[in-house]
């Protein structure tokens, strides 16, 4: 695999004396939303560095777990770990506005937007996979056959939209299961094999042809009795799968 290289960077600080809980972008204004861990969210565009002070809210950042730019809604879906499902939008001169849109069992792991804005992916802590309308409504629910309730999950789509990537871990394991479903009918249509160090880094090639994510090597989890001797030091690999989920090393 060829070495990868940063083709151009930009940086500023986006907001002083404040550290950043959570990000996601509008693409359609090329800007990012901000939500601070004091509380507050600013709009700030990175290619003037110039940022916008939208208000605070009393829901706190810490918990959660899904941070996403919903356009249709022109807001940011919020999932927590405790199981809310919270729609915060930012109405012109006046501050930011929290609407409950629901609440998932077991807590919200991971979720994701369909490329089109229409379907929802979320994942649970007990198992369930979910898939709901861009108008909150449910369209199906599967379970997720992982052998142990979720710790963490990720969700990634392919650009077209047909279908979507998880990888979910079991309680503090480091070893993710990566499971390729079937973007209407909700289907397992491939399974990848679990490896220690799998992370939750997932990426589809632009041509959908392959599912990218990063396997990290060579450090002895907490606990082990693997001999001193035996570590390594710590790397990090790319590692790709077909969409038949057959694992290839690169």
């Amino acid at each position: 695999m060829n070495n990868l290289q940063t083709l151009g960077l930009t940086q500023g600080r986006a907001v002083e004396g404040a550290s950043v809980a959570h990000v996601c972008r509008d693409e359609d204004r090329d800007r990012l939303l901000l939500w601070m861990q004091d509380g507050s969210f600013h709009w700030y565009c990175p290619s003037t560095s110039q940022r916008q002070e939208l208000g605070r809210v009393d829901t706190p950042c810490n918990g959660v777990t899904a941070f996403l730019w919903t356009p249709e809604a022109d807001g940011v879906l919020v999932g927590t770990r405790g199981g809310d499902l919270l729609l915060i939008t930012f109405p012109p001169g006046a501050g930011p506005s929290v609407e409950e849109i629901g609440y998932v069992e077991g807590g919200v792991k991971g979720a994701a937007w369909s490329p089109d804005g229409m379907r929802l992916v979320l994942v649970s802590g007990n198992g369930q996979l979910l898939i709901m309308s861009e108008d909150w409504n449910p369209l199906l629910e599967a379970a997720i056959d992982h052998g142990q309730p979720i710790g963490s999950a990720s969700v990634e789509w392919r650009a077209d939209g047909a279908c979507f990537a998880t990888a979910t871990a079991g309680g503090p394991s480091d070893t993710h299961a990566l499971c390729i479903w079937d973007g209407v009918s909700g289907e397992v249509t491939a399974r990848g094999e679990a490896a220690p160090g799998l992370t939750q880094l997932l990426s589809w090639q632009p041509n959908g042809r392959h599912l990218y994510t990063v396997q990290r090597l060579g450090a002895v989890a907490a606990g082990s009795e693997a001999p001193a001797a035996a570590a390594r030091p710590l790397e990090s690999h790319v590692a790709a799968w077909k969409r038949e989920a057959r694992r290839r090393e690169a």
